[in-house]
């Protein structure tokens, strides 16, 4: 794999499902609480309309010609009253009015609307109905998808007045329905808006601390905590800067007791390797005391150079840092290792984006040249060694990937710590001191490891990357 991936179901994603679903719960609810509560309040005042209409026609009716009324028959009663009905359902804006018996027939009418099958679905109301009261329907839609609402007024034992009221008021709730929709949609929008602008709030500072952290962790105790950070987060934030501050003196101090410990054991052990060369002078003769004298030599030699390597981990290093061509530095590594390719027979490929980093020349140069040493160390004869670097997660990538034997778990939590080899004459400070000398630079290095490949990354923040070179 050559990038790290990233992990799902961040905090800003959580904190805008979490946000956004709840906050479209509630809209949704309100809204639907809200229509329901209008509708049935506007349905109550059309029903009270629609029922003192229905009163109002049926007392203002001259009932003397209603016994002669019969269904099916036209005749001057009839003729009388349908033009009453159409009279009045005109002034007051009702879509239908007619007369029927106590058995659901039609008597007169201001137009075809009513049917006997509706009068039998309202056949327990108007039973129920006394003479000189009204009743009023349910609301419902039609085939037509229009609300319609219908209202009786009981005339007399066997003649009932009925009113017809269409969508012309009634489609005012589907409206209504189409606004609440709409403010919900609204709402929904408002809240993910909302949403994604608390997560920026939140998730934002929390980065910056994880990103102080990370920095913490390295060892790198030269940034501070950042400052934009506000509300109850600067508790954090203040706790961690003097953690910063704590570890610092402590990582100095620790610094200074081995540097001075590693210098009192060196100056030692220049007198012992003095007696030593004295010994091999002054007993010519005398093999094994030579022998002896020789392996001291040796010993002391190889301590010397560890300590050596142990202060100039240790010392403070201060960058210069320039706008360096990784590719020319890459080439110049690859010439000092020239031999160790040649002897192993290496397949060495090169895929690197031309860009200048902004990095301090020589130690760029150590931190290649000691990954790719340990390339070429760790891979069998023939092997490969990949150099690759673009842009990834906003940052340019510098890698270093060998196809030997990979690394163990156990192996890569210990590797990049001082003195830990898994070499037979490793000193376990190469990749310490160059894990040192990323952070001094501002850079990340990180170990991937797979069945094909064992990678070192260098992380690069993008603002110290030129994407063209300067010459």
């Amino acid at each position: 794999m050559l990038f790290r991936e990233r992990k799902p179901f961040s905090l800003k994603s959580r904190i805008i499902t979490g946000f956004s679903s709840l906050t479209f719960l509630v809209v949704v609810v309100l809204s639907f609480v809200s229509y329901r509560t209008a509708r049935d309040i506007y349905s109550d005042q059309i029903k009270e309309q629609m029922r003192q209409i229905a009163v109002l026609m049926g007392k203002g009716m001259d009932g003397r010609f209603l016994p002669l009324l019969r269904a099916g028959k036209r005749d001057a009663a009839s003729e009388y009253y349908e033009s009453y009905l159409k009279k009045k359902a005109l002034e007051v804006g009702l879509n239908s009015a007619f007369l029927f018996d106590n058995r659901y027939r039609i008597l007169a009418t201001s137009d075809s609307s009513a049917g006997r099958l509706f009068l039998e679905l309202n056949r327990y109301e108007l039973q129920q109905l006394e003479p000189g009261h009204a009743v009023t329907s349910l609301l419902f839609k039609g085939h037509d998808q229009k609300w319609y609402l219908w209202s009786f007024y009981r005339l007399s034992a066997n003649c009932f007045l009925g009113l017809g009221e269409d969508a012309a008021r009634l489609s005012y709730l589907d409206q209504l329905l189409r606004y609440f929709i709409m403010i919900g949609m609204g709402g929904l929008l408002l809240t993910v808006i909302l949403a994604r602008w608390i997560a920026r709030q939140i998730g934002a500072p929390i980065q910056k601390l994880v990103e102080f952290s990370r920095h913490l962790g390295d060892g790198d105790f030269s940034k501070k905590a950042p400052r934009d950070i506000y509300g109850e987060l600067t508790v954090l934030r203040d706790t961690m800067e003097q953690m910063r501050l704590d570890l610092s003196e402590q990582h100095r101090e620790r610094e200074q007791l081995l540097a001075q410990i590693a210098h009192e054991i060196r100056n030692p052990l220049g007198g012992i390797e003095l007696l030593a060369g004295l010994i091999q002078e002054e007993n010519t003769d005398n093999t094994s005391t030579r022998q002896k004298a020789g392996t001291i030599l040796r010993e002391t030699s190889e301590l010397k150079k560890y300590i050596a390597s142990f202060i100039e981990l240790n010392k403070p290093l201060e960058p210069q840092p320039e706008f360096v061509d990784p590719i020319v530095i890459l080439s110049e590594v690859k010439n000092s290792l020239r031999e160790m390719f040649t002897e192993k027979n290496i397949c060495w490929q090169s895929e690197i984006k031309p860009v200048r980093i902004f990095f301090d020349r020589s130690h760029l140069r150590q931190i290649l040249f000691n990954l790719v040493k340990n390339a070429l160390e760790a891979v069998e004869q023939e092997g490969r060694v990949l150099v690759r670097g673009n842009f990834a997660r906003g940052k340019y990538v510098l890698q270093v990937s060998d196809s030997g034997p990979g690394v163990t778990g156990e192996i890569r939590t210990n590797l990049f710590k001082p003195f830990f080899t898994t070499k037979v004459n490793g000193s376990g400070l190469g990749l310490a001191f160059s894990k040192k000398l990323c952070t001094l630079n501002g850079a990340l290095l990180y170990l991937e490891s797979t069945r094909a490949l064992t990678t070192f990354s260098i992380e690069i923040p993008k603002n110290g990357v030129q994407n063209e070179p300067r010459g």
